[in-house]
């Protein structure tokens, strides 16, 4: 008998106990055989990218498997990126190769900081292979056990103590430059749960002894921006210049920098650095079918991007951006989302971009398109009463401003209306949170707290609407030159811009505040385009000439990106005539010359997020027919792709779905089902609807699961079929998706979402 390898007898145990776990594993289709934590995230094969694609990292761990050390690599250097989705796949990869790969679960852990009770699962599996795990490895490990030692965020002690232990591996190896970096990245994490940063300059040392050896470390270089974001950014210039390019794949390490040039009040770089990220994150996603907002800092970039665009003028660009962010795909409530410790609803594209778009419209005084975008679903009515309210002020001021004053009042009576449905709201949350807390058997004190908590937190949405509609009764009376009522209102509208308060100052008269006003706004607002402008306007109408041309001169360059029909800019001509500049008197600028080599942004990525091409497929009915995704050509489709008739939970689905297939139909869209089964054995399917006749719709057959890997509704790694649904327009674009181990059961939100993305102008998608 040949005798088994050192190694090998090494691994054998732990082989057999994932044997035995696998075998009393959740057998439920779609649920990993691994265990509940590979239930969420990435379950689709990762792609081995070069290390000057992703960012050079070398952490050696044991395996023997060349390719899963790159693929851990990899994930390595997407957790140094903040791209925890793609990382948690990169580890997963690493895995699937080498199934012995036991840092490959602390990787996974890594990528799930935010979700300590996820992490600890992934943490738990690498009992079986410490044996065979280096003393480097298990420092690793065992640092990081504690931190993640309960199901809530870890606490102060927790923190306190996994920086003592990374500062303890630091010692032990002093040649482990990760270490290093993860000692920076704890620090400044720290810092935000209320612990002391410390010396600033000395965790600056230690990002110079990583970089002394590996000059081109992404976390290194993105930690120091972090460190010194807001406090000194001037000392992050050289790892701003080369951040992006250090893992050109990565969206957030081209964006890191827009924060060092933003605070530097340098927009023009930052809005470059973020578009380049908005860049790459559409390539990326694009290219592996993911929903916009499953990256969970890509809305955050998009948001700061059309701020900056806004900074410097270039309001087209702003806008065009904002209206691609509301057309984008929504992730469905309860979404999980990889790296997001925050609800998504609070941070997702489309929250950002319709705020912004009334933002941008309003401040730039964009009257006509305003009202013209509330026609369409681009500016529809929301939901979310703060928001809601937000809308409605800005459509109240474009309406007033344009003297369509009818239409004013009957806005301003919606925008009224909201008051005291956000106040109910605000009591009815309360009373939600109590119940909840007594329902857990909380003691008394926590119950008073959380309803607390949650009166204060609702407290704010009520003043926002109160500021909002504050706004709008002030732009109202404005307009009906009601000078004393605008001004009252204008004490109440604690969210109006200072350059909109400005302005209305004047109008009702007080122009000694206004005036102060408008030099505050040009103060803070350093080399931005609106405020500069508004000040050298104001300077020209309160005669002080000699001042206005020499902010004007200083205008000429700073507003050379911006677009020339803004009104801002417009009221200038008489002080531009004044400066003897005739036609077009914005100045060009050099670029600066320390932001490092730069790529042509085309070549990282499109400027939008465009929805992929669906996949054709032939696929046969219970009669035998064969049916193509052709055969829908110019009709919307909503494929249903579900795990054969002996999933319990599918059928569920489907029963969820039938009684809304008219109504689907209705709005343009035919229900298909698509199942693993073979066709011989639909009929299984249709004896289980509830109707007792079959399922209202089309059901079809893929036993050789073609469709479903090519729709990527497959688990790579477990080779098992996943459910999904996917919306493909008349064109034959997945306009959403939803992959998932469980079905998805949320049928008239998705009905209202298709409806949503249907109607939108086809500029929506380009």
């Amino acid at each position: 008998m040949q005798k088994l390898p050192l190694v090998s007898l090494l691994i054998l145990p732990a082989l057999l106990g994932a044997a035995v776990s696998r075998a009393v594993a959740d057998d439920r289709p779609g649920h990993s055989a691994l265990g509940a934590a590979f239930n969420e995230g990435p379950r689709q094969a990762a792609t081995l990218l070069e290390p000057e694609e992703v960012g050079r990292v070398d952490f050696p761990i044991t395996t023997a498997i060349p390719r899963a050390q790159r693929f851990f690599n990899q994930g390595v250097a997407q957790l140094h990126g903040f791209w925890f989705y793609e990382a948690e796949r990169s580890f997963r990869q690493a895995l699937h190769l080498d199934p012995g790969c036991a840092m490959a679960y602390w990787g996974l852990a890594m990528a799930n900081r935010v979700n300590p009770k996820r992490a600890r699962e992934f943490l738990e599996k690498i009992e079986p292979f410490r044996p065979r795990l280096s003393a480097r490895e298990l420092r690793w490990i065992d640092a990081f056990r504690p931190f993640f030692a309960k199901d809530e965020k870890p606490d102060a002690a927790a923190r306190k103590k996994l920086l003592e232990a990374l500062e303890a591996m630091a010692f032990e190896d002093p040649e482990d430059v990760e270490v290093k970096v993860w000692i920076v990245l704890q620090a400044w994490e720290n810092s935000y749960e209320g612990l002391p940063l410390g010396s600033r300059e000395g965790l600056e040392a230690l990002l110079r002894e990583v970089l002394a050896k590996q000059p081109w470390h992404p976390g290194a270089h993105h930690l120091r921006i972090h460190l010194w974001n807001r406090h000194d950014d001037r000392r992050a210039l050289r790892s701003a210049a080369v951040c992006g390019q250090s893992g050109p794949v990565v969206a957030h390490l081209w964006h890191m920098p827009g924060h060092t040039y933003s605070a530097l009040k340098r927009y023009a770089d930052a809005a470059w650095q973020q578009e380049a990220a908005a860049r790459a994150d559409h390539a990326w996603m694009i290219s592996q079918w993911l929903m916009p907002d499953q990256i969970h800092n890509y809305a955050h970039n998009n948001d700061w991007l059309v701020s900056n665009l806004a900074y410097l003028g270039r309001v087209k660009d702003a806008v065009s951006l904002a209206m691609n962010m509301v057309s984008l795909p929504q992730l469905a409530p309860k979404t999980e989302v990889i790296g997001n410790s925050r609800p998504k609803e609070d941070r997702s594209s489309h929250l950002y971009g319709s705020r912004q778009l009334v933002r941008v419209l309003v401040e730039f005084e964009r009257w006509e398109r305003l009202l013209e975008l509330a026609q369409t679903p681009y500016l529809a009515e929301s939901p979310d009463l703060k928001e809601e309210a937000f809308r409605l002020g800005g459509l109240v001021a474009a309406s007033a401003a344009l003297g369509r004053l009818p239409e004013a009042e009957v806005l301003l009576g919606k925008l009224e209306a909201l008051l005291p449905r956000v106040r109910q709201e605000r009591f009815e949350a309360a009373d939600r949170v109590e119940q909840e807390a007594r329902k857990a058997s909380k003691p008394a004190e926590a119950v008073a707290k959380a309803v607390q908590d949650e009166l204060k937190t609702r407290w704010k949405r009520v003043e926002a609407v109160e500021a909002s509609l504050a706004e709008g009764r002030m732009t109202l009376a404005l307009a009906k030159g009601e000078k004393d009522e605008a001004a009252t209102q204008l004490v109440a509208a604690k969210e109006l811009s200072a350059v909109r308060r400005s302005r209305v100052q004047w109008a009702v008269g007080n122009k000694e505040a206004a005036e102060k006003t408008a030099q505050k706004a040009a103060e803070e607002g350093k080399s931005e385009v609106l405020p500069q402008a508004n000040w050298v306007e104001f300077l020209w109408l309160a005669g002080k000439q000699s001042e206005a041309l020499a902010a004007f001169e200083s205008l000429r360059s700073l507003a050379a990106q911006a677009d020339g029909d803004l009104a801002a800019l417009e009221r200038l001509r008489p002080v531009s005539a004044a400066a003897g500049v005739e036609g077009e008197w914005r100045k060009a600028v050099e670029a600066a010359k320390d932001t490092g080599v730069r790529p042509a942004l085309e070549k990282l990525g499109p400027f939008r997020w465009e929805p992929p091409a669906a996949p054709e497929w032939a696929l046969s009915s219970e009669d035998g027919r064969t049916k193509r995704l052709a055969d829908w050509k110019g009709k919307p489709v909503l494929l249903m792709f579900y795990l054969g008739s002996g999933c319990i939970h599918c059928i569920e689905q489907l029963n969820q779905f039938a009684p809304w297939t008219e109504a689907y139909q209705k709005a343009g869209v035919e229900l298909v089902a698509v199942s693993s089964d073979g066709p011989k054995e639909l009929h299984k399917t249709m004896e289980k609807a509830k109707s007792g006749g079959g399922f209202p719709f089309l059901v079809l057959a893929d036993p050789s699961l073609k469709a479903f890997r090519d729709y990527r509704a497959y688990d790579d790694f477990e080779q098992n079929p996943l459910h999904g649904l996917f919306l493909i327009d008349g064109k034959g674009r997945v306009r959403w998706q939803n992959i998932s181990f469980e079905p998805f059961a949320q049928p008239e939100w998705l009905l209202k979402e298709a409806v949503r993305l249907l109607g939108l102008p086809e500029s929506g998608t380009k």
